[in-house]
């Protein structure tokens, strides 16, 4: 009963907090971001993960929620050494050879303390706060009810958001989000996924994860110390160029978008660390990913906004999107025109590509077109690169390296590759056919010759007499052949190795007389009165 009276009281406090936020009698992005911060944790966790969806908000709002911070007062460190050693089952002095009870990190679902290994590997312990699944899963539920509340006795509501929009389906989608954040040994796998696909990236690391250590609710990764990659006079001092260092993060970037189709979802300049000449990816936690075909669309998209072709970027959207209610394709293509007007005249390093590929989405969010969470991540992701490339240095173009990469990479070599094995693949399937031709050109010739060929058809609505029928075979038969003799005449042209006649091989003058007879005979027969 206690529980049930808990769960009153919070439902209760949460309608107030609405209320009192004003976010009834108009959701400004302020006022949005405020609410969430006093409804606590979950929902600032919730609006941090809006803040890379536009396709579900507009671009201000986006902008507004990714202020969000989850700093939270630090647990008690009791509490965080009874989670680690439930979790993995040993004393925390025989996992460690020391942890820091200080935190040097207190976010709403994780705690994160410096420790060493016993064989003297400096990590970073993180540590999901005690019964923080239980907490956001029961604030979800209410948040159901207060939704269904709002919608039942709250007029406004329901004529307003609550009629346009399916807030369940939204912060259901938002919570399958934050259950993959609940999931430590996500976040480990995706680092090791990184790893596997920049293997053979020289100048690029990600930290070291200790899986023997590592559970749902506990992280232990490496320690990674170096330059954080906006600290510009640390740079210099250690002897790096600001700008080399930009264009390898960018190169690396577009390579992960592109080719890889797994690409860090909030790359901002505390997610990267310079060290021993290689720029350390962190907190890999949150990952877009692109299928085969969003990325195809996504290069043609580049393309067209660099070409400034509406019509291109307008059949992008379409293929890329899935409509809610009919879409004004007039409509539709004016505002992406007019979109890429601004642009027509801009030099190609002064375009964000970020910002347009927002305001692209947005146009598409306002025609009802759904977009795939992975795009709408990968256009927060890239505004929020080019924020970090401007801390590095201005002068980095992001959309002519995407542009350079798509040209260089692909239409000069895997897409050419592709194309000549496809067509190899026909030529070759080509051949085999044409081999056989010979062979079924001779089988017809014996079965014709030996009274075995026969003609199975069906006629459907016509009643045709014994003779009507006898004259339609008459006339087929000589059709086939004369084809047939015609195919092996121009099969036999092909080759360069029998004796010929004027430019012909002699069998080849064999088959088209053969054929020539039979169209002859097919004539004759065509006009021939019936008796």
């Amino acid at each position: 009963m206690a529980s049930s009276k808990a769960e009153r009281a919070r439902f209760r406090e949460i309608l107030t907090i609405i209320f009192r936020g004003g976010l009834l009698r108009g959701a400004t992005p302020t006022k949005l971001r405020r609410t969430l911060e006093e409804l606590g944790p979950t929902y600032v966790k919730f609006g941090q993960i809006m803040s890379m969806r536009n396709d579900l908000l507009p671009v201000e709002y986006c902008d507004e929620l990714a202020l969000l911070r989850s700093e939270m007062t630090a647990l008690d460190f009791g509490q965080i050494c009874k989670v680690v050693e439930n979790e993995l089952k040993r004393p925390l002095e025989e996992l460690f050879a020391v942890v820091d009870p200080v935190a040097v990190g207190t976010a709403s679902i994780a705690q994160v303390h410096r420790a060493v290994l016993p064989g003297g590997e400096r990590v970073v312990l993180k540590v999901q706060r005690p019964g923080i699944y239980k907490t956001m899963a029961n604030d979800v539920a209410l948040l159901h009810g207060v939704f269904h509340f709002l919608r039942r006795y709250f007029r406004p509501f329901a004529r307003g958001i609550g009629n346009t929009m399916d807030l369940d389906a939204v912060i259901d989608e938002i919570w399958a989000t934050a259950q993959q954040e609940l999931d430590f040994l996500i976040e480990a796998k995706n680092v090791s996924d990184f790893s596997l696909g920049n293997t053979g990236i020289v100048y690029v690391s990600a930290p070291i994860v200790y899986a023997e250590l590592s559970t749902a609710k506990v992280l232990v990764m490496e320690d990674v110390q170096g330059i954080q990659i906006d600290e510009l006079a640390a740079l210099t001092e250690a002897g790096y160029d600001a700008r080399e260092v930009g264009e390898k993060l960018v190169e690396n970037y577009v390579k992960q978008i592109l080719d890889d189709g797994f690409f860090q979802a909030d790359p901002h300049p505390g997610n990267f660390v310079v060290r021993e000449g290689k720029i350390v990816w962190l907190d890999l936690g949150m990952m877009g990913r692109l299928s085969q075909v969003e990325r195809e669309l996504l290069k043609r998209a580049v393309i067209g906004i660099v070409q400034n072709d509406a019509w291109e970027v307008t059949e992008v959207l379409l293929t890329l999107t899935h409509a809610t209610k009919t879409v004004d394709l007039a409509g539709l293509r004016a505002d992406v025109g007019l979109l890429l007007a601004k642009y027509a005249n801009m030099p190609l390093k002064n375009m964000n590509l970020g910002l347009m590929l927002q305001e692209t989405l947005g146009i598409a969010r306002e025609h009802a077109l759904s977009v795939p969470g992975g795009v709408t991540m990968l256009g927060r992701g890239i505004l929020t690169m080019q924020g970090t490339l401007v801390l590095i240095d201005p002068d980095i173009n992001f959309i002519e390296m995407m542009r350079n990469h798509i040209y260089t990479s692909e239409l000069l070599g895997d897409e050419v590759k592709r194309r000549l094995r496809k067509n190899a693949e026909y030529l070759l399937m080509s051949a085999d056919k044409t081999l056989r031709i010979p062979a079924e050109i001779e089988e017809l010739l014996r079965r014709a010759n030996s009274g075995e060929l026969s003609l199975h058809l069906e006629v459907n609505g016509l009643s045709r007499s014994f003779k009507e029928r006898k004259r339609f075979y008459d006339q087929l038969l000589p059709a086939i052949l004369c084809a047939a003799f015609s195919l092996a005449a121009a099969i036999f042209a092909m080759s360069d190795t029998v004796p010929g006649l004027a430019g012909l091989p002699w069998p080849s003058w064999v088959f088209l007389g053969a054929a020539g007879v039979n169209l002859l005979l097919l004539v004759r027969r065509h006009f021939k009165k019936k008796p």
